[in-house]
């Protein structure tokens, strides 16, 4: 990975509040060390500073207002858009745990098969399937909260690696 690439990888993490990633750090050039260094301090900051921020109960922690709200949930962040909806990394305080929030882009009857297809979901307990928690309807608009995997997209993987085993594909 070219340094422009490397440290334009570790801005972004640290600018969605994320870690950065191991592999963007790994073998940086002796260049490029000090600056690396302060990008990681940065993601330390500011990791520490959300943190304090939600344990202070500060109901603005870490949110983006361009971001939707979906009580009782807190939407973090975008995780992906797809021909069905938008996925968002949320916080469920009631539960005390994160959550996929998925909003469906869809009219009702499309969102009503979409749902369907959630309460079916709901009934798998699998390791490579994502639990369902709910499904809620605000303003008109249906969600559904989902067991949160952190973790790259397949996506992610395959512009770092390129393309992957076979063996490795029908494991995923």
């Amino acid at each position: 990975m070219n340094p422009e690439d490397r440290l334009e990888r570790l801005a972004d993490s640290i600018s969605r509040g994320d870690l950065p990633d191991p592999g963007d750090v790994d073998g940086a050039p002796e260049a490029e060390s000090s600056v690396v260094r302060n990008l990681m301090a940065l993601s330390r900051m500011n990791q520490y500073q959300r943190a304090a921020a939600e344990a202070a109960g500060d109901p603005a922690a870490g949110t983006d207002p361009d971001l939707p709200t979906w009580p009782p949930l807190k939407v973090l962040r975008l995780l992906g858009r797809g021909g069905q909806g938008s996925v968002f990394h949320a916080w469920d305080p009631q539960l005390q745990r994160p959550v996929a929030l998925k909003l469906l882009h869809a009219d009702r009857e499309r969102a009503g098969r979409l749902l369907e297809e959630a309460r079916l979901l709901a009934r798998i307990r699998h390791e490579n399937v994502a639990q369902v928690y709910g499904i809620d309807e605000v303003d008109g608009v249906t969600g559904i909260r989902m067991e949160y995997l952190d973790g790259p997209t397949l996506d992610e993987v395959a512009a770092a690696r390129g393309s992957l085993p076979e063996a490795e594909v029908v494991a995923i």
